[in-house]
């Protein structure tokens, strides 16, 4: 079993259909069943500002948050069409580090 889950990059289409329970595909529903185990879980959006600004996407994201989901964003998303470029700015580092500061990890010790 998983000790936690990094969903990284994660779309803004994942992320709306995760925070409404759609389990479509098999990363869904780990995502899904993720919580209910209480695991740690750590997503990293990667889409432009025009996706990230729609409302039930920050929705979705409070959502998560409240349901003890850590999600890292840039802080600001970068315009569209730019993707390629924006990539190399991806946080991995971050989304690597994040779980071990988060409040649900407990490793054997």
């Amino acid at each position: 079993m998983a000790d936690g889950i990094i969903v990284a990059p994660i779309t803004s289409n994942s992320l709306a259909k995760w925070a409404a329970g759609i389990s479509d595909t098999l990363p869904l529903g780990l995502l899904i069943e993720g919580l209910g185990l209480r695991l740690p879980v750590v997503a990293v959006p990667f889409a432009n500002r025009a996706l990230m600004s729609f409302p039930p996407i920050g929705e979705a994201i409070r959502n998560l948050w409240q349901w003890g989901v850590t999600v890292l964003s840039q802080d600001e998303p970068h315009e569209p069409r730019s993707g390629g470029a924006a990539r190399e700015q991806f946080p991995w580092e971050a989304a690597w580090r994040a779980p071990l500061d988060h409040p649900r990890l407990s490793l054997p010790q």
